[in-house]
């Protein structure tokens, strides 16, 4: 049985126009595993999610999937971005 891959150099590019480094919390990791969020699916939510601000410093990114919607919970320090959790929603 082939394994399904994902192609990451579509993503690449985008991250490079971002020109901001992205960093994931222990919890973040921790939350995902938990309601088995692919760490494919949280990158992509970055990629070619919908972005809210929250707050002075804070974003939501969703990304809608068929079987829910992912939300990463991010914080914006310098010129970083850091995943503080993630979660998942049913539709």
């Amino acid at each position: 049985m082939k394994r399904k891959t994902i192609k990451v150099s579509r993503y690449i590019d985008i991250l490079n126009k971002l020109e901001k480094q992205v960093f994931i919390t222990p919890h973040a990791i921790k939350q995902a595993r938990k309601r088995n969020i692919f760490p494919n699916m949280i990158f992509a939510t970055m990629c070619g999610g919908r972005i809210k601000n929250y707050g002075k410093n804070y974003l939501k990114i969703n990304k809608r999937y068929k079987q829910g919607i992912v939300t990463c919970v991010c914080e914006k320090v310098n010129e970083n971005i850091i995943i503080k959790t993630v979660t998942w929603r049913k539709l």
